[in-house]
């Protein structure tokens, strides 16, 4: 085949064939010539296609796609946890001071327990949220019903009508001195601070029976009776261990570890439960409201 015929095939425009050739053919050859045809079309089709991808990626930047941010509503743990399974993190078991905080707070809670049922009564569940003081509280109303949010603006107003009666010179300012040195700090954030929940501010400002609790037995007329436990690690002789009672700072020492040598103990000191009465102004009261509370926490009391 000459080149002029091969032109004359690869060019549309040639006259020299046309429909009444292809109806001179036999059946045969017609769909042999259809087949061709398509085969032919396709194969220009893809191409096509792959020419234009070709020169796409050669003369574009394409730039890698951000990955998407993690999701608000997940929580710290599961993030963790996340990032350990993608290889962000090393795994790792919990550090040994935050398992000495969870045996403080077992401890605690059982002596906690075991001084209550000797009265018949339990500890209930409070939010553990920073809203705990106000919602253990909210239950030990019982017949009169309320939200956390009502009791911390009624704390809220209460507090500021002081403040605008009698200045910096009021009592609620000389009880901070019982919680800490930073005092004016303490007294200014109670002020903007005390009537915004855990939904309002990611961390609200805790309840203290001696402030807010007595501020809130003054307004219901209760009495608040308030039973609590704490803890103080110290380093002991082996003979004071395991259940032994100090008689002069009144604290039981219960058994973590040995130390180094054996001579010496790691232990904690669970204070003996000490319970706090705090009375409203208007006398008589109308009932009282039970409290518990054992580092970190309070909940309601409960009668078994």
């Amino acid at each position: 085949m000459r080149i002029t015929e091969i032109v004359a095939y690869l060019n549309p425009f040639d006259t020299s064939f046309d429909l009444y050739s292809f109806q001179e053919l036999s059946l045969e050859k017609k769909v042999t010539t259809v087949f061709f045809t398509i085969v032919g079309a396709l194969v220009l089709v893809i191409g096509a296609l792959a020419s234009f991808r070709f020169c796409l990626q050669q003369f574009s930047v394409i730039t890698p796609k951000p990955s998407p941010p993690p999701s608000t509503s997940e929580s710290r743990s599961e993030a963790f946890g996340r990032a350990i399974k993608e290889g962000r993190l090393p795994s790792r078991k919990p550090a040994k001071a935050m398992d000495n905080i969870s045996l403080k707070t077992k401890l605690c809670k059982e002596k906690l327990a075991a001084f209550l049922k000797r009265s018949n009564e339990k500890f209930g569940v409070a939010v553990d949220d920073g809203d705990c003081f106000y919602d253990a509280f909210r239950q030990g109303l019982k017949k009169i019903s309320v939200t956390v949010k009502e009791l911390r603006t009624i704390v809220h107003e209460r507090v500021q009508a002081i403040h605008k009666e009698q200045g910096i010179k009021n009592w609620i300012f000389e009880a901070l001195k019982i919680d800490t040195s930073t005092q004016q700090e303490d007294y200014d954030e109670l002020l903007k601070t005390v009537s915004h929940t855990k939904q309002e501010i990611a961390v609200p400002l805790w309840g203290r029976p001696h402030i807010e609790g007595k501020i809130l037995a003054d307004h219901f007329k209760v009495a608040i009776k308030v039973c609590e436990v704490n803890v103080l690690d110290t380093i002991l002789p082996l003979r004071q261990v395991a259940g032994v009672v100090d008689r002069d700072t009144a604290m039981t020492y219960d058994l973590v570890q040995k130390v180094e040598g054996g001579k010496r103990v790691r232990a904690i000191k669970i204070c003996e439960v000490a319970v706090t009465e705090i009375y409203p102004e208007a006398q008589p009261f109308i009932g009282t409201v039970k409290v518990a509370g054992y580092p970190g926490h309070f909940v309601p009391v409960m009668t078994l």
